[in-house]
C-alpha cells in the first residue's frame, strides 16, 4: 500500500544515489525498509504500467540507480545502463561466495509483455551473464524487465 509524507501527505519520492525518500513539498525525509531484491520504492507513480499485471509502477531506486517498481507483482523495470551498474555494484559488495546454480532448461517462450515505454512487445531472452535467468527487454527503449528474484540470482552467480 502506498504511503505518503507524514508531515504534509504528499507522495514521497526516491532520491537518486541514496537509500531514503524525500517529500518534494515540505522536504521531509523517510527511511523505508528495502523490499525484495534491494528495491527502495518511492510512492509517486511513474506513469508507466507493469507489463505483467498492468498495475501502476512507482519510482524506486536500487543501489542508488533510478528504477520503476511494481508493488503488486514485485517486478523491476530498469534502463539498461542502470541495470549494468546495479549488477556491478552488487557483485562488488558481495561478501559471501558466489552460488553456482545447477544448469536447468530455460523457458524461452515469448511472454508477450508490452514495453511500458513504447508499448511494443518486449524480447524474451537469456541474460548473457551469470545467473541463468531469462529476462525481457526492449531494444528501442533500452529497458529491462526483471521478475522477482532475478536480480538476486544474477548478482549471486558466477
Amino acid at each position: 500500500m502506498l504511503t505518503s509524507c507524514d508531515n504534509c501527505g504528499a507522495p514521497l519520492e526516491p532520491v537518486e544515489g541514496k537509500t531514503y525518500l524525500t517529500c518534494p513539498y515540505c522536504l521531509s525525509f523517510a527511511f523505508p525498509q528495502e523490499k525484495k531484491d534491494g528495491v527502495v520504492a518511492g510512492h509517486a507513480f511513474t506513469g508507466h504500467a507493469c507489463p505483467v499485471c498492468q498495475e501502476p509502477l512507482v519510482a524506486a531506486t536500487i543501489e542508488g540507480q533510478a528504477a520503476h517498481y511494481c508493488e503488486n507483482c514485485q517486478g523491476i523495470l530498469l534502463e539498461r545502463r542502470s541495470f549494468t551498474r546495479v549488477v556491478e555494484l552488487r557483485r562488488a559488495q558481495k561478501r559471501e561466495g558466489y552460488i553456482d546454480y545447477v544448469a536447468q532448461v530455460m523457458d524461452l517462450t515469448p511472454r508477450n509483455l508490452r514495453c511500458p515505454g513504447c508499448r511494443e512487445l518486449m524480447e524474451t531472452h537469456p541474460y548473457f551473464g551469470p545467473g541463468r535467468v531469462v529476462i525481457d527487454s526492449c531494444g528501442s527503449c533500452h529497458l529491462i524487465w526483471l521478475d522477482p528474484g532475478e536480480l538476486t540470482r544474477i548478482e549471486s552467480s558466477r
